[in-house]
């Protein structure tokens, strides 16, 4: 699940570049999505269609895209036997296994715990305790955390803490989304801007299902993502005032040559 909210993320960068119009060599998206396949994640599937659904609306089905859908489906129809195999395994279908019934578990664990706790939580890493003391036994180190994304981050840090946080994503997407319209965007700016919504909205889907909201690994690509998507939007601000500055001096000038 970790490894496919990673590259989830990145994929959808690929595919918003992609469409965008920048240069990406359609080999790269098609083993990202390879890779997601083959982790058998069904939460980072789910992730990912999500982040495609935020990207089609915006940047609609281009030619490049819609070639490189059809690779893949090609490549899916030719590889679905071993696939399904693969999946089989590791029952993969239906909701009979133990990992989809842990996760059940865990929501009304964390959902029990919120309602106790609503306004500040429980404290941040102070899941395993707290659920020791409510008389669930605290093996190993994945006792210290628990699927649910925002609800775990409630859980932790009550309404308080989860209005803040969304709150802090919501400016980020806001102004990355804002800066994606910007005319002075090259594809390839808008492609990074409009993959960083996505790929936020794609791992907060993800995080229901695995805790990667709060995993190193997935914070750390999310926070390069959000600051090179500041970075640009700086950026074209800049220029944006710069066109406008030189402008409004030219229009000056005219003005003055035409009273002189």
């Amino acid at each position: 699940n970790i490894a496919a909210a990673m590259i989830a993320a990145t994929l959808l960068v690929q595919l918003a570049r992609l469409a965008s119009g920048a240069r990406v060599p359609l080999w790269k998206p098609v083993l990202m999505f390879g890779g997601l396949l083959m982790t058998l994640s069904r939460g980072g599937l789910l992730s990912f269609f999500v982040g495609c659904l935020v990207l089609l609306p915006v940047l609609g089905l281009s030619k490049r895209i819609a070639r490189l859908a059809i690779v893949v489906a090609v490549l899916l129809a030719a590889a679905s036997p071993k696939l399904i195999a693969f999946a089989s395994q590791y029952a993969r279908f239906g909701l009979s296994d133990g990992s989809a019934l842990a996760r059940v578990v865990v929501w009304q664990r964390s959902i029990a715990t919120f309602l106790d706790y609503p306004i500040f939580g429980i404290g941040f890493n102070t899941w395993g305790f707290v659920q020791e003391r409510r008389g669930f036994e605290r093996i190993a180190i994945s006792s210290y955390s628990a699927e649910g994304g925002l609800l775990f981050v409630a859980v932790l840090t009550g309404l308080v803490g989860l209005a803040v946080y969304v709150a802090m994503v919501w400016f980020v997407l806001r102004r990355t989304r804002r800066a994606s319209r910007s005319p002075f965007a090259t594809p390839a700016e808008r492609g990074l801007l409009l993959g960083t919504v996505a790929a936020s909205v794609a791992i907060l889907v993800n995080s229901v299902f695995a805790n990667s909201l709060l995993t190193p690994w997935v914070m750390e690509l999310l926070v390069v993502l959000w600051g090179l998507a500041f970075v640009v939007a700086v950026d074209l601000h800049n220029r944006g005032r710069g066109v406008t500055v030189d402008h409004s001096h030219s229009l000056r000038s005219g003005q003055a040559l035409g009273s002189g």
